[in-house]
């Protein structure tokens, strides 16, 4: 058994998974990674975005994360 979700991408709706039982959970994440990607975080002030350099991580208003 188990239970499958999945998320429209371009959607800027959060989303979180919570486990509320007492087992371990295991999941399977897949994603494009495609050049230019962004993720944001709408209940904190946090944005994730790739570039050539790779992956970074960065306040809402661009300053990044030290």
């Amino acid at each position: 058994g188990g239970m499958c979700v999945g998320f429209k991408p371009a959607v800027r709706n959060g989303h979180q998974f919570v486990n509320r039982s007492d087992r371990a959970v295991q999941y399977l994440l897949c994603g494009s990674r495609v050049p230019g990607d962004q993720g944001f975080y709408p209940d904190d002030d946090r944005m994730r975005f790739d570039t050539e350099s790779g992956g970074h991580a960065a306040h809402k208003d661009g300053r990044p994360y030290r």
